[in-house]
């Protein structure tokens, strides 16, 4: 059922969280270390409002250019931002954390364009779930990866040679097929319609809420981690993000072509409210640890 161009699509995905993911989850330990805690979060926080601001912009440049030139000019700024970590300047960071938003915003608007027009639609779960496999593959690949090697090499050897992988996506990314959708009459026109659409508005809804929680969760989860377990512990319990998602999106995107998505919001909303929950008793190790097994199986 995965078509070789879901297949590539999805290892170009692997290469770049393996990168990204691996040094966002010690971001904001990192500026702790050097004193200037608040740069790590703002830095965090402004990627994630660039990103949700330019969203509808996005998807008009995705529709005009295509969803593969679109990947592929995005790309390069997830480079950019791991390297501007090497530098002590708090704006250029700032700087790169604003184009790391918008170039974030054009790839996943591409991914999801992408991935529907290269599936069927009896098999969009299954496919999204290999999708999802092997983008938690490497994300968590990653995150334990540059655990292991922070004794080692130290932050910012670390962050250099894990900003060069984004790069290597360029491959995978320059030989999928170009596939387009049917020109549409006025495409200012159709996204505002998007905008106004009940629709749209609810599904936009589900996800505000998800990404809400789990973003603010980020900045706050590895820090928890060290004051409560160690610093250690972060690469290991960081890394369960995405080994839940790798035990189980196929299943649940199989699961949900058979049976329908309601089931599984409802699912997500009910594990995302426990662990913030649980969250509030995070001096205590199970307390955090079982807030982090619930936050892990919700990315699933």
């Amino acid at each position: 059922h995965v078509t070789p161009n879901v297949k590539l699509l999805s290892l170009a995905f692997l290469l770049i969280f393996f990168s990204f993911d691996g040094i966002q989850q010690y971001v904001t330990t990192y500026f702790d270390e050097a004193g200037v805690r608040q740069v790590g979060f703002t830095s965090l926080l402004i990627i994630y409002i660039a990103f949700a601001l330019v969203n509808p912009v996005a998807a008009v440049v995705v529709s005009k250019v295509g969803a593969k030139r679109s990947m592929l000019g995005a790309v390069s700024f997830y480079a950019l931002y791991c390297f501007s970590l090497l530098s002590a300047s708090a704006p250029l960071i700032y700087a790169a954390s604003v184009l790391l938003g918008v170039a974030g915003a054009v790839l996943w608007t591409a991914q999801n364009s992408y991935l529907i027009r290269a599936s069927d639609s009896a098999v969009y779960g299954v496919n999204a779930g290999f999708f999802s496999t092997l983008f938690a593959i490497g994300a968590a690949s990653g995150v334990f990866l540059f655990g292991v090697l922070l004794p080692t090499l130290g932050y910012k050897t670390g962050f250099f040679l894990f900003a060069l992988m984004p790069l290597l996506a360029l491959v995978p990314f320059s030989r999928i097929q170009d596939i387009r959708a049917g020109a549409a009459p006025n495409k200012w026109r159709e996204m505002k319609r998007a905008l106004v659409s009940i629709t749209a508005l609810r599904i936009a809804a589900i996800w505000f809420a998800f990404n809400f929680i789990q973003g603010l969760m980020l900045g706050v989860i590895p820090l928890a981690i060290k004051q409560t377990i160690g610093v250690w512990a972060i690469g290991v319990l960081g890394g369960v993000f995405y080994i839940m998602p790798m035990l189980f999106a196929y299943v649940f995107g199989k699961f949900s072509d058979l049976r329908g998505r309601r089931g599984m919001i409802t699912l997500m909303y009910a594990l995302s409210i426990a662990g913030v929950g649980l969250m509030f008793g995070a001096r205590i190790p199970a307390f955090l640890v079982a807030a982090i097994l619930l936050f892990a199986f919700n990315f699933g």
